[in-house]
């Protein structure tokens, strides 16, 4: 069974190109934006909101890798510890 790449549409493959879909969806898009309601007293986020979301979210991978930096210290000193080895040499290795 041959597959085929999906970026590289076949000639029998019927539809339509990668270009012609997103031409579509932006068309699409831009329609929709014109017959939306759009309500003049929304206005968005607050700067402060923004900062405080961000901030949380820089936190939240700072202390992932920290977290990640103390699971392979740990991982590291069990292999060093630890008197189980396997030798290169085996066949089940």
């Amino acid at each position: 069974m041959r597959f085929r790449s999906s970026s590289q549409p076949s000639e029998e493959a019927p539809g339509f190109s990668r270009g012609e879909e997103v031409i579509f969806f932006l068309v699409l898009e831009g329609i929709s934006y014109k017959i939306a309601q759009h309500d003049d007293q929304l206005v968005g986020y607050e700067r402060r909101d923004t900062s405080t979301s961000l901030a949380m979210g820089l936190g939240s991978v700072v202390i992932g890798a920290a977290w990640g930096l103390v699971v392979i210290v740990l991982y590291a000193a069990l292999y060093t510890v630890s008197p189980l080895r396997m030798n290169a040499g085996d066949a089940w290795t």
